[in-house]
């Protein structure tokens, strides 16, 4: 599936994603993605930009995907599927909404509203719902809720997570004040790098920068490796040619570039790649094993769950239980102590600061 991110600049116009949809076409893709991670796609935007995507997409499917952030992602999805984008990316609350995706339950039920038929059993996706809610409120986990419009978005257009670490790792140095500056930096900084897409890396590239500038107060007087990389060209040809050239330059006249220049990688025909890893592996695990280095063994995609509830089942036999209970005083017991004790029956004890008591 190949990407293509919709942003908002003077160079990303319809004629540009016109022409990226051509090129992306071109390679012959499973599918295309018209990816709007920002959550900055707007009725009136959706309407100029969807049906230019779809008519340049030589008839490949095309998904969509959008970040609610902004609060226009399930909207803009009933546009997407009155434009002929027949894959819509949501999620399932209590993960939904936010800067997540749209709720797949508010998604499904305005398409068959608008006469759309939708192969989604929505009853079995309340149970994964009810689920992941249980989860969060026993562990404390935030839940996705619906965002408010909010205008700052398409200065920054950093991506919802983001603004909240940055706000997180400026109060660690004592700066979150300094908030606001950083946001405005960022449009600046976003500026003279040539408007890259604000997704990883491109977002952690500019929004970093602009910290950088505002906290040692003097702009590119210390520069992040990567955006001496992306100077250079590795992260793609655009910030060459786009690229403040008088930044460009700044980046570029430090020792610190001379140091991060690199040879081209070598140009090794696949042949010789699958002789050197050995085995009829088929092309994703071949992929895993080139990139971790991994030549010998079984890979093993099953991550660690040793101390957690193999299956859905476990999880809600828990429900209102002890352990649930134990957990919540765990957390609540300062400087106190519990202990518990199992025989016929079961007895326990605790005592924490102002508070004893004893059950059976």
């Amino acid at each position: 599936v190949v990407n293509i991110v919709y942003s908002v600049s003077p160079r990303h116009t319809v004629d540009y994603y016109a022409e990226r949809t051509r090129q992306a076409a071109a390679l012959r893709p499973y599918r295309l993605c018209f990816k709007d991670v920002g959550g900055l796609l707007t009725p009136e935007t959706a309407a100029e930009f969807m049906p230019v995507i779809v008519e340049n997409a030589g008839g490949i499917p095309i998904e969509f995907h959008a970040h609610s952030n902004n609060g226009m992602a399930p909207y803009v999805a009933l546009m997407a599927a009155e434009f002929g984008i027949r894959y819509i990316h949501t999620a399932v609350p209590p993960l939904a909404n936010g800067s997540s995706q749209p709720s797949v339950f508010t998604v499904v039920r305005n398409l068959r509203r608008r006469g759309f038929e939708v192969d989604v059993d929505l009853e079995r996706l309340e149970r994964v719902s009810e689920h992941f809610a249980l989860v969060a409120e026993r562990e404390g986990l935030p839940v996705g809720r619906p965002a408010e419009f909010d205008e700052s978005l398409y200065g920054h257009q950093l991506p919802g997570g983001m603004v909240s670490n940055f706000g997180y790792h400026l109060g660690q140095v004592g700066a979150r004040h300094r908030m606001q500056e950083v946001l405005d930096e960022t449009v600046a900084v976003r500026r003279e790098l040539g408007y890259p897409i604000m997704i990883t890396p491109f977002a952690q590239f500019v929004g970093t920068q602009a910290a950088l500038n505002v906290l040692t107060g003097e702009r590119y007087r210390a520069v992040s490796d990567e955006v001496i990389r992306y100077a250079m060209g590795q992260f793609g040809e655009e910030a060459t040619v786009e690229m403040d050239p008088v930044v460009r330059e700044t980046v570029l006249s430090r020792q610190r570039a001379v140091e991060l220049v690199e040879p081209p990688p070598e140009d090794v025909p696949l042949e010789t790649v699958r002789a050197e890893f050995g085995g009829d592996f088929s092309d994703e695990e071949l992929l895993v094993r080139v990139l971790t280095g991994m030549r010998d063994g079984t890979l093993d995609y099953s991550a660690s769950r040793d101390g957690y509830p193999r299956t859905y089942e476990e999880y809600r036999a828990c429900d209102g239980s002890l352990l649930d209970l134990l957990k919540k005083l765990d957390r609540a017991r300062g400087d106190g102590h519990f202990s518990l004790s199992l025989s016929l029956s079961l007895s326990l004890s605790l005592s924490l600061p102002g508070l004893t008591a004893t059950g059976m």
